[in-house]
């Protein structure tokens, strides 16, 4: 029992950093079409969130399914910008992917805190894995890229 609980864990921090990468693809100014996996892994596995994390408790997977609930949410919001990433309409979008892709980071920063601290991935100095950072756009691309760009759309 103690393998998948743990291969559940190893699972779920794997899938977590999958993710931040993903997002990195959405660091992009107005205009430019998000190049998207809609069909990563990491969302195929949150599908599956009941059964693959079961070891980990109720509590867990219902976190999980809501991480699942929000990732689906932003690769509709992705969509939906590349359809058309013109004018305010698109930035606004834009502006929507990014949200979106922070609150996918705050529910994996839950999830990641129903593990028990003591199996919990840390990194090498004991802090705790940040996604709602990690999954954020990075400093300086809404203030001093997007919304300098929505003005001249």
């Amino acid at each position: 029992m103690r393998w998948r609980r743990d291969e559940a864990i190893g699972t779920f921090y794997r899938l977590a950093q999958d993710l931040v990468q993903e997002f990195k693809k959405a660091n992009v100014l107005p205009l430019s079409k998000i190049p998207a996996d809609f069909g990563t892994h990491p969302r195929q596995v949150l599908r599956e969130a009941s059964r693959v994390f079961a070891p980990l408790g109720n509590d867990f997977i219902f976190s999980a399914n809501e991480a699942a609930l929000r990732l689906d949410e932003y690769f509709e919001t992705v969509e939906a910008y590349n359809g058309d990433p013109r004018g305010r309409d698109g930035a606004d979008r834009l502006m929507s992917v990014q949200t979106s892709r922070e609150q996918v980071g705050r529910n994996l920063d839950r999830a990641s805190l129903l593990i028990s601290d003591d199996l919990r991935w840390k990194y090498a100095d004991g802090k705790d894995h940040d996604f709602g950072v990690l999954c954020a756009p990075p400093p300086g691309l809404l203030s001093g890229g997007l919304d300098n760009q929505v003005s001249v759309l």
